[in-house]
């Protein structure tokens, strides 16, 4: 059996506002093994949250592009 494999490539996450675009997620990469765990830590209002909304596409209000991918499979390119 294949271990499992996260891999996130250029994450970006943004919120239109008033003022323009909030880029709340810039340019975010990394990978994960099965087994293996990250941990995320700022202060509030850091994208943290954004984040994680992200990687499960649960982001309300908000655009996402880049690349996340579960065993190679595009996790943004699967229907809801």
């Amino acid at each position: 059996m294949k271990d499992m494999t996260l891999s996130v490539k250029n994450l970006v996450a943004r919120y239109s506002s008033e003022d323009g675009p909030v880029y709340a997620v810039e340019d975010v990469n990394f990978e994960l093994n099965e087994g293996e765990s990250i941990g995320i830590a700022g202060e509030s209002a850091c994208g943290k949250s954004t984040l994680g909304l992200s990687l499960i596409r649960m982001l309300s209000g908000g655009t996402i592009q880049g690349q996340i991918n579960l065993d190679g499979e595009s996790i943004l390119d699967l229907p809801e």
